[in-house]
């Protein structure tokens, strides 16, 4: 019988790993960063080397719909809202470290994707969408500086990522391939062997790796692949054998990954019933072929509940640098 998918409280979870890709009771490696996650209207931040969460910011309730939040290398958070609303489409804004509004820039455009701010801060890049012909969007990687002054501009492409030097790897929509662009923009992009089918792409920290999502073969779920930036050494991270995996992000230091799987379990008795939420984990970047449990029930001894005992997933995509 075919489980009920039903729209529950958001919440969070990270299910900790051991190195060598196991599971298990051994303490977790030293962490450093912040992680931010969205529950509701509220953003959460997690300081990684105390494993202390606050709340950062109390989201307003409005007609907006918040497509995503991203960190920058100072504490400052930028948050992208898409509204059904006559006049712009979409805003941009950026709150500093100490919660106050530094600036908010309007668009013309439907924002896609998490606005991601360059290792520096001074720019920030994401997916846009525009509809041509019906109901057809069509997508394209948007570069704009710290106070939303358009750069760049990548036509028919989504999925942008950073790199330390200011370069930034996409997916091309014409052959669903990543590209790498040079640090000016202005010359045509490089094609990155083996990354057919490639989506969702995220720049390790020193700029050696890129870590993806693909479906393998046709209805097959989706897992989690790494590469080096020219292509070589391809690995299958992740083969979960009940989900899949939507996406992943390098911690600060390269080690891990923050992984979004599918899809929260609710506790309780009986069948169980599936959030529209993410589960997070937190992988070894170095693992090969891991099967990441399903949900909550997986009854991993290092799973992490809040103070009240419930177990915790995500909406939204999280940040963590």
């Amino acid at each position: 019988m075919k489980l009920e998918k039903t729209r529950l409280l958001s919440a969070f979870v990270v299910l900790l790993l051991g190195c060598d890709g196991a599971s298990g009771s051994g303490k977790p490696p030293s962490r450093t960063g912040t992680l931010i996650y969205q529950k509701v209207q509220k953003l959460y931040a997690v300081d990684m080397a105390t494993n202390k969460t606050r709340l950062a910011l109390n989201l307003p309730v409005s007609s907006e719909s918040l497509t995503g939040t991203g960190l920058g290398p100072n504490g400052e958070i930028a948050l992208a809202y898409n509204s059904s609303t006559t006049g712009p489409n979409s805003r941009i804004t950026i709150y500093k470290a100490d919660g106050t509004v530094e600036r908010t820039s309007q668009h013309q455009s439907m924002i896609e994707t998490t606005p991601r701010f360059s290792f520096d801060g001074s720019k920030l890049t994401y997916t846009i969408s525009v509809y041509s012909s019906g109901a057809n969007k069509r997508y394209s990687t948007q570069v704009t500086s710290r106070d939303g002054t358009g750069l760049y501009f990548y036509a028919n492409s989504r999925s942008p990522s950073w790199l330390p030097d200011g370069r930034l790897v996409y997916k091309s929509l014409n052959d669903n391939n990543l590209y790498l662009s040079n640090a000016d923009f202005t010359k045509p992009s490089t094609l990155i062997p083996n990354t057919l089918g490639a989506d969702a792409p995220h720049v390790s920290p020193d700029g050696t790796r890129i870590v993806f999502s693909k479906i393998a073969t046709a209805n097959a779920p989706r897992h989690l692949y790494m590469l080096n930036l020219d292509g070589s050494g391809l690995r299958q991270v992740t083969t979960s054998q009940y989900g899949e995996e939507s996406l992943a992000v390098f911690s600060p230091d390269g080690r891990e990954l923050l992984v979004s799987s599918s899809s929260c379990v609710a506790a309780g008795s009986g069948a169980p019933v599936f959030n529209d939420s993410d589960v997070l984990h937190i992988i070894p970047a170095s693992a090969t072929m891991l099967d990441i449990p399903l949900g909550t029930n997986s009854g991993a001894p290092s799973e992490q509940r809040d103070e009240s005992g419930a177990t915790r997933c995500s909406i939204g995509v999280p940040s963590w640098r």
